[in-house]
This record gives structure tokens, sequence and C-alpha cells, in this order.
């Protein structure tokens, strides 16, 4: 289940925290963003899962985001028994490390261990472009970064081709046939982040037909089942989500049994 930390990543988390908090303006010493990273993982070696799961928090409240920092948190709560916390992290972390083998892999293997088992049944435009999404391992700022250098590229190449050496203009072709695939792999993955998901957190949570608790209970959801935030409401101080399922199956249920990509929602 992916326990060892390779030594690339925590240099590369390292040097993630070092720069955010940097350009954030944050009052901490470098000393202590590695502190924090260095205690977590001392902690998940030692098996106090739940203390290293503190620690990967503060550095995520404090504005320290990486795929390395989701990881280890997917992990922490997957030695905890927390099947939704594991998959909501390690979901978090494909956004950022999609091309890692090792997140796939644990993803997969958590996901097949919740007990609602659904089926993906509805085909429109929007499950279609998440699940191309889901098959492309570039996150989104790879792909910006990438799209800027063939940006450069593409117009150096053909200003100097239009100027001086013809035999350019193939290349700044392909650059631009380049350009456009990046741009519209940048494009799927801003749509794809700014889709509102979250993951089951209780051990079962009903889903009614409306909101309140005298309404109609639909189904029964369990920990670690995935869906969609179609709408949200706040409804005698109770926080709560329409979500809808891969099956189309749709109902409203209450925040607190949940965990969501919007935080709080409200």
């Amino acid at each position: 289940m992916g326990t060892k930390f390779h030594s690339f990543i925590v240099v590369t988390i390292k040097v993630i925290l070092v720069i955010a908090f940097f350009f954030k303006g944050h009052a901490f010493a470098e000393d202590n963003l590695v502190q924090w990273f260095a205690s977590g993982n001392s902690a998940y070696e030692q098996g106090n899962y739940q203390k290293a799961a503190d620690y990967y928090q503060k550095i995520v409240e404090a504005g320290g985001i990486s795929g390395g920092i989701y990881y280890n948190l997917g992990n922490s709560y997957f030695r905890l028994g927390k099947l939704g916390h594991a998959i909501f992290y390690y979901k978090k972390a494909l956004m950022y490390i999609p091309a890692n083998a090792d997140l796939r892999f644990n993803l997969d293997y958590v996901s097949a261990r919740a007990v609602d088992k659904i089926t993906e049944n509805v085909v429109n435009t929007k499950s279609l472009l998440l699940k191309v999404n889901s098959w492309v391992p570039v996150s989104l700022q790879q792909g910006l970064y990438f799209f800027a250098a063939l940006s450069i590229l593409f117009w150096g190449m053909l200003s100097i081709a239009l100027w001086r050496w013809s035999w350019l203009r193939n290349i700044a072709y392909v650059c631009a046939f380049l350009w456009v695939l990046v741009g519209g792999v940048c494009a799927l993955k801003t749509y794809a982040n700014s889709v509102d998901w979250g993951v089951v957190t209780a051990k079962s949570a009903n889903v009614y037909s409306a909101t309140g608790k005298d309404n109609v209970i639909l189904f029964t959801l369990h920990e670690g089942s995935e869906f969609e935030i179609m709408e949200k409401l706040r409804i005698n101080e109770i926080n709560w989500f329409q979500i809808e399922l891969k099956d189309g199956k749709r109902g409203w249920i209450k925040q607190l049994e949940v965990i969501t990509n919007t935080g709080s929602g409200y």
C-alpha cells in the first residue's frame, strides 16, 4: 500500500512548501515547514497514523498543497481504517500527480473495498469529458507549463520563419498542433477541477428526497461512496448537498456525513 516514501517525493514536497509559504508571506521559518513534514513521516513509520495525518493536515491547512502530501494523507487514513477519507485524499492527489502508478493502484485498491458498487450507466458529454480526463496522465500545472513553453517556441519560430528562414515553418506547424493539443488538455483539466464532488465518510448515510428529517429516504450510502455535488443548501443550521451518483440516482445528504472538495461549501 505504498508505505515507502520515495526520496524524490520528499525533496519535491520540501521545495514546494518553502516556495508556497515564501510567496504567500507566511511568517513560518523553513525549519518549521520541513519539521511538520519530517514529523509526519516519522509518525507514519512508527505506526502512529493519526499523528502523521494531523501533521500532514497542518501543512495542507497552512497552504502547503501538493500531490505528495495528499498521497501521504491517503496512506495514513487507509491505515486508520478510514476508507472514505483515504479515497478522498487519493483522488485529491490524482489531480497533482496523475501519472503516479502507486497512487492509482492504491486508489483502485481502496475503492474496490467500498460497500456500494455503483455502476456508471449515464453517458453524457460531462461524463465523457471526466472519463477522458482520468486517462490523461498530466496535471493542470504541468499542462500549463508545457503550454507556455510551446507558445514561446511557436511564436518565436513563426516570427523567424516569416522573416528569414522559411524551413522553420514546418517545425512551427508542428508546434502549433502541439500548442492546440496541450491547450485542449489544459481546458479539460480546468473543467474537471471545477466539478464539485465528495465521498461519504460516515459508516452509513441516508439520502433523502428533499432537505429535512421528515422527507422520504430514497436510499442509503456507505463509507467510500463517491458522488458529484449538484446543489447546496443550509436549512435550520444544517448544511445539505444535493448529490448525483454515477448511475444517475439523486438525492439530498447531510454535510456532516461526507467530505467534499468544496470545504464547508458555504
